[in-house]
């Protein structure tokens, strides 16, 4: 999301972008299931209960299934608590929940200074992601690419969910060296010699 932010806010400063496992906006999933789930497990249930609904999100009862056995994700869950702080899981959710790359400029706008930047964007989802439907990326990158945007959309199965963008990393490895090695736009103002 970061990423994408960079680049919708400046796009000259990011010739080269990688999308992994996010959306061009906080959708329906986020907004209208997710968000709310948080807001009372973690009134009721603390800091293991939102961690429960994130594994729950995060890796999706595939995941949950593949990477315990019975009675094995709750003293995982003790062992995050250790480090992890309820009130920093609703900052993040906050700043999650406010991504919106089509308030920062209509998407036709958007495409059109990324075209004028040279900017390249390469996109991967994990197909029943838990957070952010690969529909969300899908549908964007058809619309960019129709703009005429340098826009490569890769979707992918993982058993681990929306972790798979940690955990099967080889689904997009070879896209994200050809992203990285492809040379950066040269415009006037961001010459290698600074000249115009």
């Amino acid at each position: 999301m970061q990423a994408l932010q960079w680049a919708a806010r400046t796009p000259d400063l990011a010739p080269r972008v990688a999308a992994i496992v996010t959306s061009p906006y906080a959708g329906p999933v986020l907004l209208d299931v997710f968000s709310p789930l948080l807001h009372d497990v973690s009134a009721s249930g603390g800091l293991e209960g939102a961690l429960r609904l994130i594994t729950l999100f995060g890796l999706g009862a595939e995941g949950i299934e593949h990477g315990y056995a019975p009675g094995a994700l709750t003293p995982y869950l003790h062992e995050r608590m250790q480090t992890a702080s309820l009130s920093h899981i609703r900052d993040i959710a906050r700043v999650v929940l406010t991504h919106d790359l089509r308030q920062i400029a209509p998407l036709e706008l958007l495409f059109s200074r990324w075209r004028a930047a040279g900017l390249r964007l390469l996109s991967a989802n994990v197909v029943g992601d838990g957070f952010f439907p690969s529909r969300e990326m899908a549908d964007f990158a058809r619309a960019s690419n129709a703009a005429g945007v340098d826009h490569r959309h890769i979707e992918y199965a993982s058993v681990d969910g929306h972790l798979g963008g940690l955990s099967d990393t080889h689904a997009f490895e070879g896209a994200l060296r050809d992203l990285l090695a492809s040379p950066s736009p040269v415009s006037a103002d961001h010459s290698p010699t600074g000249a115009s």
